[in-house]
């Protein structure tokens, strides 16, 4: 959390209350960062899905999904 917040990513802020807690908010850098980071990543995803069929899609799709199941329990 240090780094992101080094690098103006995120916010950290104190509770007055409590000072155990602390809120972290996203800065508006951060949020560029984030969409941008979403774009790549949707990008890469759609070269990758157009070069597999659709089988492969569902296979890959079950078997994220089970290990999904194994960290939940």
């Amino acid at each position: 959390m240090e780094k992101l917040e080094k690098k103006g990513l995120v916010t950290k802020e104190k509770q007055e209350e409590d000072k155990r807690y602390v809120r972290i908010s996203i800065t508006e850098e951060g949020k560029k960062v984030l969409d941008s980071t979403r774009e790549e990543y949707k990008k890469a995803l759609t070269s990758i899905l157009k070069r597999v069929n659709e089988e492969e899609v569902i296979k890959f799709f079950e078997e994220v999904e089970k290990e999904l199941e194994k960290e939940l329990k």
